[in-house]
């Protein structure tokens, strides 16, 4: 190759890379959702130093953070792996199955309002944290709050729902899930939520229903569980260790699942209702 080709050439290629500080200097603000960080402190690690390169404003976390938390030593690993988000970003978890014991999660973390169900507003966002192990059926204190707070969200807001368990998925666990669809699916269509996290069922999926997609987020950390059965609302289903991002722009709420590799995985856009 003649060396003026070859320069052409290499400018040519080298104006079409992006460089690593580049790629992660947003000019759009983000969000990151993802759970189950327990059992494997390596993995979790490496996502939380993935999740950092994206700056984002806030982390909400869906649940079953440690393996035990009734051990001091887990939320000393814990708190020492995810020491970046706290340091830097905010983070906003719900409580899993493996913290019903735990009172460190409202004392330590200075959550809102009793910091087992809250409410937090960011990049037009309304975002609702809901404890599956405190009561919500209908008249429960927790219900009553949530429906006040979705009454009274601003209509030109995104509604966000964060919780452990999951309404609609395709792997094993199944627990309280007819309690949830006949408790807080009537609540979510009523007032227009746009999508709702949830872990529990180690993997991440993607279901949809009358209006709402129902992300299984799930891959932080914990050993994978395989798809068990089909359901009609499942439109993705994958085992791979990931986080999800979030950026409303121009009132479209762009979500991207991305794994430890940062490859897009799935990708969602959703309008404002």
């Amino acid at each position: 190759m003649k060396k003026g080709l070859f320069i052409f050439v290499f400018i040519l290629f080298a104006g079409n890379l992006v460089r690593h500080d580049e790629l992660f200097a947003q000019t759009d603000s983000v969000v990151v959702v993802f759970g189950d960080t327990r059992s494997n402190p390596e993995v979790h690690r490496i996502m939380v130093n993935k999740i950092m390169l994206y700056k984002p404003l806030a982390v909400f976390h869906t649940g079953d953070l440690v393996f035990n938390g009734s051990k001091k030593s887990a939320w000393k690993t814990f708190e020492e792996i995810e020491s970046p988000i706290i340091k830097n970003s905010r983070l906003y978890p719900a409580y899993g199955n493996h913290e019903l014991h735990s009172k460190t999660m409202a004392k330590d973390f200075s959550l809102p309002n009793n910091g087992k169900w809250y409410s937090v507003e960011l990049m037009n966002i309304h975002f609702l944290v809901i404890d599956n192990f405190s009561s919500y059926t209908v008249g429960s204190e927790q219900y009553q709050w949530l429906e006040n707070d979705l009454k009274n969200c601003d209509k030109n807001r995104f509604r966000v729902v964060v919780m452990h368990l999951p309404v609609y998925s395709s792997g094993p666990h199944s627990t309280q899930l007819k309690k949830l669809r006949k408790n807080l699916v009537p609540l979510f269509e009523k007032y227009k939520v746009s999508m709702v996290f949830n872990a529990h069922n180690h993997c991440y999926e993607k279901a949809y229903s009358n209006g709402i997609y129902y992300i299984t987020t799930a891959g932080g950390g914990a050993p994978f569980y395989k798809k068990t059965k089909d359901i009609p609302e499942s439109q993705f289903f994958i085992n791979a260790y990931h986080f999800c991002t979030l950026k409303n722009i121009d009132n479209t709420l762009h979500l991207e699942a991305l794994d430890t590799n940062l490859k897009v995985i799935d990708k969602i856009e959703v309008k404002l209702p």
